[in-house]
């Protein structure tokens, strides 16, 4: 073998060499760029899901301002005995009581519609209204009931009667729930 042989072998093994290093280095580099993707990502769903609970929260909030400009003789939520008693007076004098009560409970409407469609946060609102809400859904669903068959409007109030069945659900797992308790960034 001449110079020139050994000169071009030498060249092609030190290719060989730096194609594999590169090589290396590529692949080294890509997985470094997934675990930053990875890492985004999870950092984006963490914040996307701290917006949503920051959302609930606000939207909630609002709701309690709205039921402050409601007349005051509208009973709380877990009265039940006050609720029917006041009930069974709404529409019989006047149609401002009943759009009174149309007004309160469209407030949650809108929150179930919210929850439901997934804009806001489950576990946020049975935490802040778990219990008010299922007890609006007790004890003004009689009254429900009643204006869906007066309008003919089976959906009426919907929203809110299915997030009352999913809190009430969602009550019972938490009950054996050793996350119960701890912060929800922490909980599965």
């Amino acid at each position: 073998m001449n110079a020139f042989e050994v000169a071009t072998v030498a060249v092609g093994a030190a290719g060989v060499v730096l194609n594999s290093v590169l090589f290396v280095v590529v692949v080294l580099q890509l997985r470094a760029v997934r675990r930053q993707v990875t890492a985004a990502e999870r950092t984006t769903l963490l914040d996307h899901q701290r917006r949503k609970k920051q959302a609930t929260i606000d939207f909630y909030a609002m709701t309690l301002e709205s039921r402050l400009s409601l007349p005051a003789n509208l009973p709380f939520d877990r009265e039940a005995d006050r609720v029917t008693e006041f009930l069974r007076g709404v529409g019989q004098t006047d149609n401002s009581s009943v759009r009174v009560v149309t007004d309160y409970l469209s407030l949650f409407e809108l929150l179930a519609t919210g929850v439901n469609t997934d804009v806001f946060d489950l576990e946020v609102i049975s935490r802040m209204a778990g219990g008010r809400i299922r007890a609006m859904v007790r004890n003004y669903g009689p009254w429900i009931e009643s204006r869906r068959e007066q309008q003919n409007a089976p959906m009426l109030f919907a929203e809110l009667l299915h997030l009352a069945k999913r809190l009430e659900k969602l009550e019972i797992h938490s009950e054996h729930d050793p996350g119960e308790g701890q912060p929800l960034s922490t909980r599965s």
